[in-house]
């Protein structure tokens, strides 16, 4: 895994390196101290390789436009958030998506950070249910993406 995201100190990465997830190379971290009675909130860091298509028509627009059909397709979902966010400390472009999973149990609120660079697409994931508040410092952190 190349890319990077620096979460406070209460996030503790569940193993090291990454682990194969159909085409992706997934790190997974867990914050125990904000588990509710059927949840621990987590982040995962996507990586995925730009290989099938030309680089060159792989941008940040394509990438976002394929994770809003994707969860078109799977329904359920109340969408907060879809803008153009920096990543990396401000150093590059990058897109935020904030929303609701009501189609499973319990229901989850997600937000959702995407890069692209270096012939991959980098995805960070902050998941949590809809009882437990959004941590500001974790929503900070996501934007260390790079």
């Amino acid at each position: 895994m190349t890319a990077t995201l620096l979460l406070p100190p209460n996030w503790k990465t569940t193993y090291m390196g990454s682990a194969r997830v159909n085409d992706r190379d997934v790190r997974l971290w867990l914050d125990w101290s904000d588990q509710s009675a059927e949840f621990v909130p987590r982040v995962f860091l996507w990586r995925r390789a730009i290989d099938a298509m030309d680089p060159r028509e792989v941008t940040l627009r394509v990438a976002v436009a394929g994770v809003l059909a994707q969860l078109k397709d799977e329904g359920g979902v109340k969408f907060y958030a879809s803008r153009p966010e920096r990543v990396c400390n401000g150093r590059y472009p990058g897109w935020f998506l904030s929303y609701d999973k009501l189609d499973g149990d319990p229901h989850i609120h997600i937000d959702d950070l995407l890069l692209v660079a270096n012939n991959f697409i980098y995805r960070a994931t902050y998941v949590r249910t809809l009882d437990v508040r959004e941590s500001p410092k974790t929503v900070a952190a996501m934007r260390s993406l790079c």
